[in-house]
């Protein structure tokens, strides 16, 4: 009750399956389920075995575990967030249903999406909340909703879910080894959704392959969570930025390749990460991270996305700053083509190479050997 605005109860399986149906006839892309360990089982079925009729996944919710327990019975693909409030592990239950899941081979991978930016970030963003003062996250809200939100910053620790913010984050690592181990597939973003941190993790699996001495500098969350250690980036104030990405490259100045994360972008009104990167790594080489199919930003769309060339001069010339800090280059240019066909995506890797006279291609469907030849 009161939640009828932003989610969709179902009233038995007839009902389930009435439902789901229409969402598939409407176009969604997936069916997402939340508080399904209020719904019996049937219910449950009925929803995952439609979505999957009409060839959608369905994601559920993991907050507690009968949630979890519910969903591996029903065959749900993936699960939402880490869950479990401030439990320091998952039940070994659980642990058990989910490694005998992620062995039945003909079921594919089981998903999993750990929440961890938001807890990781929450002390830093609550007594440094600076970034909240910029109105690019009003974007298609009415007024009302803003003052709401605007309001709910003001005293966080009176809402119970940031309450038990801080006694959370401490249990993720644990999680996250629990689902690695359990053998599940982490699905992991990144900042502006254009494939910087894949890009720079492919690499480095491509040099540890080849017996290169290389480093990994995460500046990210997700990146962090991966490799053990890094800088939240966003959550520092701009003046530290550039000495903390500093401290790490001189940290791993020993390694042969150094790979940094990438964050933000030079063209996005809302980030201000790129250029302390720039100044703290004095990188001798750059690779450009685009999404082939957006000519626009993703957020907001009202900014177009300029010549690619023209753009890669722009981020050289503030690299170099006039020869200053000597003149790193753009040596290649990993696309992010996941929303389009392998056809689609061959003709624009075709079609970039061709507009900025470098090479391209996507690390995670043809590999990074094409864009490292620049290194040689």
């Amino acid at each position: 009750p009161g939640t009828e605005q932003f989610r969709w109860g179902v009233d038995g399986p007839k009902d389930a399956r009435a439902k789901v149906k229409e969402l598939v006839d409407a176009g969604v892309d997936c069916i997402k389920l939340i508080d399904q360990d209020q719904m019996t089982d049937e219910e449950i079925f009925a929803i995952v075995d439609e979505a999957h009729k009409g060839g959608l996944t369905v994601v559920a919710h993991s907050h507690r575990p009968e949630e979890i327990r519910k969903g591996l019975k029903a065959g749900v693909d993936c699960f939402e967030h880490t869950g479990l409030s401030s439990a320091p592990e998952y039940p070994e239950d659980i642990l058990s249903a989910i490694k005998e899941r992620t062995a039945q081979m003909n079921l594919g991978p089981l998903y999993w999406t750990p929440t961890v930016e938001g807890l990781y970030n929450y002390e830093a963003l609550r007594d440094n909340p600076e970034i909240l003062d910029g109105d690019n996250w009003h974007l298609g809200l009415p007024d009302s909703v803003v003052l709401d939100i605007r309001n709910s910053f003001a005293h966080p620790d009176r809402l119970p879910y940031f309450q038990l913010t801080p006694m959370r984050r401490p249990t993720l690592e644990k999680k996250v080894n629990q689902l690695k181990e359990a053998g599940v597939v982490l699905m992991i973003g990144t900042d502006m959704a254009v494939g910087k941190m894949t890009a720079g993790l492919e690499i480095y699996h491509w040099a540890k392959q080849r017996k290169i001495g290389a480093g990994f500098i995460a500046t990210g969350q997700i990146g962090i969570t991966i490799m053990g250690k890094g800088v939240p980036l966003d959550a520092l104030k701009v003046d530290h930025a550039c000495g903390a990405i500093e401290q790490l490259v001189i940290d791993q100045k020993d390694n042969d390749l150094l790979i940094i994360e990438g964050q933000g972008s030079l063209l996005h009104p809302g980030s201000t990460a790129t250029l302390p990167l720039m100044r703290g790594s004095c990188p001798t080489h750059m690779i450009l991270c685009h999404r082939a199919d957006k000519t626009t930003l993703r957020n907001p769309e009202s900014i177009q996305i300029p010549n690619l060339k023209e753009f890669i001069q722009l981020n050289e010339a503030m690299a170099s700053a006039c020869g200053t800090f000597g003149h790193p280059k753009v040596i290649g240019i990993a696309l992010n083509t996941a929303k389009l066909s392998v056809d689609e995506a061959r003709e624009n890797i075709r079609k970039v190479e061709k507009e900025t006279g470098l090479p391209a291609t996507d690390v995670i469907r043809f590999g990074v050997e094409e864009i490292m030849q620049g290194l040689r």
